[in-house]
């Protein structure tokens, strides 16, 4: 490499000394985003047998002909967009 110039690999996420620690930290939130994702299907699950609303959502999935893990994902997307919509 010419004068002046370095390797990008030595700066960033990765860098050698911060690796273990930045490595550490992705993990975390890979682990407690899964987490939210699984509370969040659980609940939108749980609800579509107390909730019209939802078991209309979940049963409009389900004859689009997604399968049961799809159809529960699509209600738990639809039960966060609410509070939102005016």
């Amino acid at each position: 490499m010419p004068d002046g110039f370095h390797r990008i690999r030595h700066y960033g996420l990765l860098a050698n000394g911060h690796r273990a620690d930045m490595i550490a930290r992705c993990r975390e939130l890979l682990i407690s985003r899964l987490r939210l994702g699984q509370a969040l299907t659980c609940f939108a699950d749980n609800s579509r047998q107390a909730s019209p609303w939802a078991a209309a959502v979940y049963a409009r999935a389900k004859s689009r002909g997604c399968d049961h893990p799809h159809a529960v994902r699509i209600l738990a997307r639809a039960r966060v967009r609410v509070p939102w919509r005016a």
